[in-house]
């Protein structure tokens, strides 16, 4: 028989298709691999990357913070911290019983290395030796609780049932009474207890709750050298097991930052130290010149994890990075903060870093971070610190403006807070904690930047404006006469008082501005109506706010917008004619009140305040922006008019009956100014923050008086505004000279 006979006959035509299919196959296989390792294998490369390469983002060190004499107030020092390298401390998860083991061991080892002598046991003998007698009273056996009613139910149970087999185990024996001594001091748990000459372990007081994971171990290796390293350095740490545990979860590739701000004799005592499980590093932190000077223009920064940053998502780990939290330091927080780089880090299967990535194909393994930009202020810095020595001691605000650019030279709010002890929250607490028995107006509010955030009644230092509107609306000239008798009566039984109760007679605008006449600026309103002085406040900028507007400046943290009366709801002549005297439902910030004072002192520009003139590259060799003059309108009074008005202000401070007779001076700028003293009331409060009542049973009603003076000068060629309020004081003439 032919081969090929015998061929035909053993394979049937079943066999040739199941011979040929496994050919196809074959041949369908070598290609798959060859198609897979030589030309897909950049796909599959890409994709290893992904697995074993960590983007991490580089913080950036922040810009500076400088004044117009280019005084650096805000600016960056080196601080050293300790970081500890997470995979170092690895240890692996472990059973209840170990960990209860492991308690327990921690104390005989102390002993141990006490008394040298050798304990009879060890963790794994007493671990053993729990599991044995745990399967025995048929603990082990039992199935996980799936409730945490039940749970709790099931802990009381076993701890009944442990307490009915009693077992201990001795650690040590024979031990000389000289020796036990040494260690009678250790505050051993309830499990261990000396009996004569030797300790026992009495296994049936032993806690057993849950085993430690890996991460929990982790950290708790990490917290023990912690704490061995603050006990050498005589300081204390605030690390906390979850932060460790946290911090494994979240970035096991980035090093833990145990402690900060070490000093020199803790880096002396770490230099001793020779290990790759810690390191002392240099990060930079933020400081400030004259920490209460500046405190509310600057702010402060504090540390937060850049979630809202545009690339977050180009990077896989990052740490917490300085942003703005107030002031200039959050309205400028983009432009201040920098831009963060990017290193690579090869990691192994559970996250830990291995090594760094020295380079990768055409990508670069490390790009530097982008340094941030710097500012530089329109604040006088010599101007700022005179100001703040003279209003240290009250509550209130002084501001100081360029009448022709609108640029603030002094900004200062008292009292003001330590921005050298701000991020330490004992210190935060303190300054921010309101004492329930004290009234809200009479509060100190430290973080409160009353120059912007605050809004208070004005008091007579409005009257300018209305005087302004009226001669302008041709109501009364130079020459026009109104007799005060002392009152202004609104009704038959209702009436408002003038400062001068017998009245001050027969007088014209100007007069009416240097003796603040309250009757004579009530007419004025209410024959000006509530739409035409409300609309002439609004156009001065009350309502709005002073500083942010979209497109030209950053606003400051709450800035305030002040108020006014609703031109329909509150048309009545009461209204009308207490905000014809700065008091009722009118509010403004003093840099509102600097800015339409400034207005009034230029001849009738109004000028957007800014603090901010130039905004620098992080080496200061370019502009990128400067401020250009903002105008956002004009006053509307004839120059007849502004002289009128200055006339009636430097009569306020010069005049024969002038209300400010305490900002006169033989040497220096020669001023006009006007006073105002708003009256705010208020109920007293008893220890629990509620209202005091009189023995009437009434609430005790008081008022407090926010006293202000404001001014420009030289008053032949004006150059400056100022502004100052004082809350709680007597008169805004005199309280200066307090």
């Amino acid at each position: 028989m032919s081969f090929k006979e015998r061929v035909n006959k053993e394979f049937s035509p079943r066999m040739w298709v199941l011979l040929l299919m496994a050919v196809a196959f074959s041949a369908i296989l070598i290609w798959r691999l060859y198609y897979v390792q030589l030309l897909d294998k950049g796909a599959y490369t890409s994709e290893m990357k992904k697995q074993i390469i960590r983007p991490v983002r580089i913080p950036p060190v922040r810009g500076r913070i400088e004044s117009i004499n280019g005084e650096v107030l805000a600016n960056n020092e080196p601080s050293f911290s300790l970081d500890f390298y997470l995979p170092e401390y690895r240890r692996p998860g472990v059973s209840k019983y170990w960990t209860a083991a492991e308690n327990v061991s921690v104390f005989i080892k102390e002993i141990e290395a006490r008394i040298h002598h050798h304990a009879n046991i060890s963790t794994s003998f007493i671990e053993k030796a729990l599991r044995r007698r745990e399967k025995d009273l048929g603990i082990s056996l039992q199935k996980k609780a799936k409730t945490k009613e039940a749970f709790e139910q099931q802990k009381i149970r076993n701890q009944l049932l442990r307490k009915e087999k009693l077992e201990s185990l001795v650690v040590f024996k024979d031990v000389l009474p000289g020796l036990i001594d040494q260690v009678k001091s250790l505050n051993l748990p309830n499990s261990l207890e000396w009996r004569d000459a030797q300790l026992l372990c009495h296994l049936d007081k032993i806690k057993v709750d849950e085993g430690l994971g890996s991460y929990s171990r982790t950290g708790k290796a990490l917290i023990q050298e912690l704490d061995a390293l603050c006990l050498a350095m005589g300081r204390e740490h605030e690390v906390e097991l979850e932060d460790v545990v946290q911090h494994l979860y979240r970035k096991p590739a980035l090093p833990f930052r145990g402690l900060s701000d070490l000093s020199l004799k803790d880096r002396s005592v770490l230099a001793g130290r020779k290990t790759k499980r810690y390191q002392v590093v240099m990060t930079p932190k933020r400081i400030y010149k004259d920490n209460y000077v500046f405190s509310h223009i600057t702010g402060y920064t504090g540390r937060r994890e850049p979630s809202s940053h545009e690339d977050i998502d180009d990077y896989f780990y990052f740490s917490p990075e300085l942003w703005g939290r107030t002031g200039l330091e959050y309205a400028y927080d983009k432009e201040l903060a920098g831009k963060g780089g990017k290193e690579l880090l090869y990691v192994n299967r559970t996250g830990f870093a291995v090594d760094k990535v020295k380079g990768l194909g055409t990508e670069n393994s490390i790009i530097e971070a982008k340094h941030g930009e710097n500012l530089r202020l329109t604040i006088d810095e010599e101007a700022q610190a005179i100001a703040y020595d003279l209003m240290k001691d009250k509550r209130g605000s002084m501001v100081v403006m360029d009448i022709y650019t609108g640029a603030i030279l002094v900004m200062v709010s008292t009292p003001s807070f330590d921005l050298s002890r701000i991020r330490h929250f004992d210190y935060y607490k303190e300054i921010v904690r309101d004492a329930p028995s004290v009234p809200w107006v009479k509060l100190p509010r430290a973080m409160h930047n009353r120059a912007v955030q605050a809004a208070y009644m004005p008091g007579s230092i409005i009257k300018p404006l209305v005087a302004g509107l009226a001669l302008e609306s041709g109501l009364i000239d130079e020459d026009s006469i109104y007799d005060c008798d002392g009152a202004y009566k609104l009704g038959k039984s209702s009436k408002i008082r003038c400062a001068n109760r017998w009245g001050h007679g027969k007088l014209n605008v100007t007069k009416a501005l240097e003796v603040s006449c309250n009757p004579f600026f009530i007419d004025l309103a209410v024959r000006l109506g509530m739409e035409d002085l409300v609309g002439l406040y609004e156009r001065v900028g009350l309502g709005k706010f002073p500083i942010y507007e979209e497109g030209i400046s950053k606003r400051l943290s709450y800035e305030s917008k002040g108020s006014l009366p609703d031109i329909e709801l509150d048309n009545r002549i009461g209204e009308l004619a207490y905000i014809g005297i700065g008091q009722g439902k009118i509010e403004l910030s003093p840099i509102q009140a600097c800015a339409y004072i400034a207005a009034i002192a230029n001849g009738g520009n109004l000028l957007k305040p800014y603090l901010v003139d130039e905004h620098l590259d992080s080496l200061e060799k370019n502009i990128i922006s400067k401020h250009q003059n903002h105008f956002r309108g004009d006053l509307g009074f004839s120059q007849k008019t502004i002289d009128l008005i200055h006339r009636g202000m430097f009569d306020v401070i010069h005049g024969s009956n002038a209300s400010a007779k305490a900002g006169r001076t033989d040497e220096g700028i020669t001023l006009a100014g006007k006073t105002g003293t708003a009256q705010v009331p208020y109920y007293e409060k008893n220890e629990q923050g509620k209202t005091k009542l009189g023995a009437d049973g009434k609430a005790i009603r008081k008022i407090q008086k926010n006293c202000w003076f404001a001014s420009f000068g030289p008053y032949e060629s004006p150059r400056y505004a100022s502004i100052v309020l004082v809350e709680d004081g007597n008169s805004g003439g005199r309280v200066l000279l307090q």
